[in-house]
């Protein structure tokens, strides 16, 4: 090919008849209707039917049911919301330019296999052990049978039983997961600063390690029978004193396990199981319970950790004499509260015995906690068997039941005449003291209320009406699904009014209020409910609690009242908000309102043109008014509605103009960009109606406003653009004077604007879309003078530019700049020439701009580039151009067959493809010498070989170079399948031209 272009390089190719290409006259009217398909309409299509079934089906609109509360078993989850991505304004619009067109467009205790409890019977436990042991061989055959009967079950029976296991199993691990999310909040809420008293043998240190003197079983008796009362002194120890000796006593048991000294451990266990049984330091008293049951949970977990080594189920006689002869050393400990707590914590070991009997086990524990004297210490005890019952079964409930009724029945006690001087004793207060309950009381009612029936819910309901106590109250509401709350709310909301002062009332219909929103109440108690939380609300003192009260209301009035209650509501808040604005909790509490409106809202304008919401806002100040102001423009930016009332414009308008006060040179990419969107998604927005002028004048002020963020800057050209063409259209394509000129402002607002911009790219397409937009408007000067600085803006497009979301790459500029470039050739083609400048100086521009580009080295972009600027210099030689503008005249007709204007034009076609040729050379001398590699040179070669058997005549100089790079093309060894694939359509294509000259080529290059 090389040798081929400098033979014919030294040819004189001034003439046309000499020129490798010579413009092929076409008819592109012809052209279009011989290609136009022939469609018919039918209205029996055997697809019709489907068609509309799938529109009726697709046009169906599910109502959503309401969200249930959250499991109170299952994890804690976080919740995401799925930002709405705000599409590059460029990209859509820029795309879809089309040319003429608008741009914008039942069993027995395990233990009691004898008939008699083996806790209480009068044998001794040892003895009952021995006792027991006469039975082994029943329960074998027991066990036999009942494997028997396992192994009869069908596969799908199994199937359902492993199902229900993996359930269970969840729930299980849902469970524990849970309560390590309170575990945190009742230790820091739950502390004291008095000192604690702790008899000496808590503090003394452990023998551990040290080799025993005596005989091993002795010593194990006398550690289990030794009177923990020898020694009756106390010591006082702080609250951090007392965590640290917890925590050691921790690792004492660890270690004492690891070093093979059970009963040490067990002794350990005991010895903190006895502390619950102490309340002198009564407000710790949560906290002592959280950080004990964590050791009684490792002692529970390592001793049946042990046992499962031996033998896995009851089927294992090693392990069910192992978990017998645990129970039995625990049955041994003389004091209720500890033995209590101890078999509680190895719980699940009962498995080990006999199947199917934690249900009695846990009903015998829950019975015998009722012996427990104090209703502090009893309530605990119970909340720590509902854990470890809902560890094994967590479909048990009858001890939560009874464990709750039980709670009910001592609250007989508070009503003593006594009561208060025991308080005092305490030195706490009755809300104080009913607080301690709140961790307790809200685990157990939580266990009871997952997957709890309307029925439950009732039956608690009414238990309470016993008590009245507003603690307890609050627990059931915060406990319990909202769809069992709602049908019930007449009848809280009446409780409430009864309750005690214990828990604010404020706080229970929070409770209930949060409640309400998940699902909806009767309509009958809408208002009254409403009526009762603006007057309370009015009444209370703290405005913290007024304002935490209106913001789960503020929500409630949303969803279920009129835009009138909803504007009473934000005057309440207003007016507690006022009594202290300066106070970060007002101003963090103001913040959680608005974001809620602006969240759960169905109409931000209809919020917006209320007079209370603005006061309420202006309130915001500081860095909570830029968070709630962005919270505003996230969610405006999601809703569909169109803001055309000046005050609610005005409004937004403000809003936006603090968030983009607040960005800086500091601020992070996400936020400029996040905040850079919701600015542009509110102007695309707007809309003036008819007032053309009005909107025009307020992408004037936006301009002035928002001045530091490009990306606003793109949505007010769109914009703008797009109101110069809605002009158009509705003049229907002739202006008026006035219209005209209004058009014409319009593109001198975008031309005055595009150059504010530092990204060249974004500049360059702008250019050529205002461009365009000028001359549908029949602005030819606006129109040359926007081309001319989009030819001169090509050559400050850098090579490369830095990536915005990380500073330390780079990335080419080179395939958009090509695909912006190839956009402007076809518009070039209906561009009219200049009176004085000539009809190509557009052209011969940007070829100049081309050619001293500094395109990075061996790059084929400069090729590609004059390969498609001979369709454009094609078209201008034809009669008439294939398409054009209304109202604009071209260079088809301003210049026609002027023999001047087809030998310049023809000129330059020469030299283009001189040029062509000469890069196909260096290039395929740079590939033989193996210096670069290009494989899409055989793409562009096949490129240019169909661009010549279209817009070219085929002469045989023509045929000649058709017939090189078609060959360069098919022998290129870097092609891709699909360019094989190309190649081959393109050289069947030509078989199908009758011209003789072209079946000859076609023969030639199929051979």
């Amino acid at each position: 090919f090389t040798s081929f272009f400098r033979q014919n390089r030294k040819k004189s190719n001034t003439m046309a008849t000499q020129s490798f290409w010579v413009p092929l006259s076409r008819d592109y009217d012809a052209e279009r209707l011989k290609g136009r398909l022939n469609a018919k309409t039918t209205e029996d299509h055997p697809l019709l039917p489907k068609a509309e079934q799938a529109t009726v089906e697709a046009s169906i609109i599910k109502r959503e049911t309401p969200t249930k509360k959250e499991n109170p078993l299952s994890s804690p989850k976080t919740d995401k919301r799925n930002s709405v991505q705000v599409g590059d304004p460029l990209s859509s619009s820029f795309s879809s330019l089309s040319l003429g067109g608008d741009p914008l467009g039942g069993g027995s205790d395990p233990l009691n296999l004898g008939g008699g409890d083996p806790l209480s019977g009068s044998l001794d436990p040892l003895a009952s052990f021995a006792a027991q042991a006469k039975q082994t061989k029943g329960t074998k055959d027991s066990l036999s049978t009942s494997s028997t009967t396992l192994s009869a079950l069908s596969k799908s029976e199994k199937k359902s039983i492993e199902e229900e296991e993996a359930i269970a199993e969840k729930k299980k691990n849902d469970s524990l997961a849970n309560w390590k999310s309170k575990k945190a909040g009742i230790l820091s809420e739950f502390t004291t600063d008095d000192l604690m008293g702790v008899t000496a043998s808590f503090m003394e240190e452990s023998d551990l390690g040290k080799k025993p003197t005596i005989d091993k079983t002795k010593m194990r008796l006398a550690q289990l029978e030794q009177d923990t009362n020898t020694s009756k002194k106390t010591l006082q120890l702080s609250q951090k004193d007392f965590e640290r000796k917890i925590e050691q006593h921790h690792e004492n048991l660890t270690k004492a396990w690891e070093s093979e000294q059970k009963v040490e451990a067990l002794k350990v266990a005991i010895q903190c199981a006895k502390l619950l049984s102490d309340i002198s330091t009564i407000k710790f008293y949560p906290s002592k319970f959280v950080l004990i049951t964590e050791i009684l949970d490792t002692f529970g977990r390592l001793v049946y950790e042990r046992i499962s080594k031996r033998g896995t189920g009851a089927e294992s006689e090693q392990a069910r004499e192992t978990c017998r002869n645990w129970f039995h050393k625990i049955a041994s400990v003389r004091e209720l509260l500890p033995r209590l707590y101890i078999e509680m914590a190895i719980l699940r070991c009962y498995e080990f015995i006999q199947h199917n009997t934690f249900h009695i086990v846990i009903e015998r524990i829950c019975r015998q906690i009722k012996g427990i004297g104090d209703p502090l210490v009893s309530m605990y005890a119970r909340t720590y068997l509902a854990r470890k019952g809902n560890e094994v079964e967590p479909a048990l409930k009858n001890h939560l039941h009874l464990g709750y009724q039980d709670f009910i029945f001592h609250h007989k006690v508070f009503s003593a005449p006594n009561f208060p001087d025991k308080l005092a004793s305490y030195q706490v207060t009755a809300p104080e003291y009913f607080n301690l309950y709140s961790p307790a009381l809200d685990w157990l009612l939580s266990c009871i209320g997952y997957n709890a029936t309307q029925n439950e819910f009732n039956k608690i309901l009414e238990s309470y009406k016993e008590t009245n106590n507003s603690t307890i109250l609050r627990h059931v509401i915060n406990c319990f699904d909202a769809t069992l709350i709602s049908p019930q709310a007449d009848k809280i909301i009446a409780l409430i009014e009864k309750a005690d002062g214990n828990t604010p009332r404020s706080k229970l219909l929070i409770s209930l209020g949060s409640s309400l929103v998940i699902s909806p109440p009767s309509q009958e108690v809408v208002m009254p409910i409403f009526e009762m939380v603006t007057k309370l609300s009015d009444q209370l003192e703290d405005p913290l609690e007024s304002l935490a009260l209106s913001e789960v209301f503020i929500d409630y009035s949303l969803q279920f009242c009129t835009i009138k209650e909803v504007n009473i509501m934000l005057e309440s808040i207003l007016r507690r908000a006022k009594e202290d604005t300066a106070s970060d909790a007002v101003q963090s509490a103001l913040k959680a309102i608005i974001q809620k409106i602006v969240n759960n809202v169905s109409s931000l304008v209809a919020v917006f043109s209320l007079d209370n919401f603005s006061l309420v806002l202006d309130c915001v100040k500081g860095s909570n008014q830029v968070e709630v102001c962005k919270s505003i423009l996230q969610a405006f930016s999601k809703t569909t509605e169109v803001p055309n009332d000046p005050v609610v414009i005005g409004t937004i308008f403000t809003i936006a103009t603090t968030v983009h006060d607040s960005l800086n040179s500091l601020s992070f990419f996400d936020d400029i960009r996040q905040s850079s969107r919701a600015i542009a998604h509110f102007i695309h927005k707007v809309d003036y109606g008819m007032d053309l002028e009005k909107h025009l004048n307020f992408f004037v002020e936006c301009r002035k406003s928002f001045a530091n963020l490009d990306y606003v800057k793109q949505q007010l050209v769109l914009s703008t653009l797009r109101l110069a063409m809605r002009a158009l259209q509705i003049v229907k394509g002739k202006h008026t004077k006035k219209t005209a000129a209004f058009a014409r402002a319009c593109i001198s607002y975008c031309f005055i604007t595009v150059p504010t911009m530092e990204d060249a790219m974004i500049r360059l397409k702008l250019y050529i879309l205002c461009g365009h937009v000028a001359l549908a408007n029949q602005s030819l000067p606006q129109a040359d003078a926007l081309f001319k600085s989009a030819v001169k803006l090509i050559q400050e497009v850098p090579p490369r530019v830095t990536d915005q979301q990380n500073s330390l790459q780079t990335k080419q500029t080179e395939g958009s700049l090509m695909e912006i470039i190839e956009s402007l050739l076809g518009l070039l083609v209906a561009i009219p020439g200049h009176p004085e400048q000539g009809p190509f100086y557009l052209i011969k521009g940007l070829l100049k701009v081309i050619s001293d580009y500094p395109f990075e080295e061996h790059s084929t972009a400069k090729l590609r580039v004059y390969v498609k600027c001979l369709p454009l210099l094609s078209a201008q030689s034809q009669v008439k151009s294939p398409y054009g503008f209304s109202g604009v005249e071209g260079n088809d007709t301003l210049y026609g067959t002027d023999a001047a204007y087809l030998t310049e034009l023809q000129q330059m076609i020469d030299k283009v493809v001189e040029d062509i040729l000469q890069l196909v050379s260096n290039l395929s001398t740079a590939a033989e010498e193996q210096t670069k590699n290009y494989p899409e040179l055989g793409k562009i070669a096949i490129d240019l070989f169909n661009y010549l058997l279209s817009f070219a005549q085929l002469t045989p100089k023509a045929a000649n170079l058709a017939v090189k790079l078609f060959n360069i093309a098919k022998n290129w060894p870097l092609n891709n399948s699909s360019t094989k694939k190309y190649i081959q359509n393109s050289l069947d294509q030509l078989s199908f031209n009758p011209q003789p000259l072209s079946q000859e080529l076609y023969k030639k290059l199929s051979s």
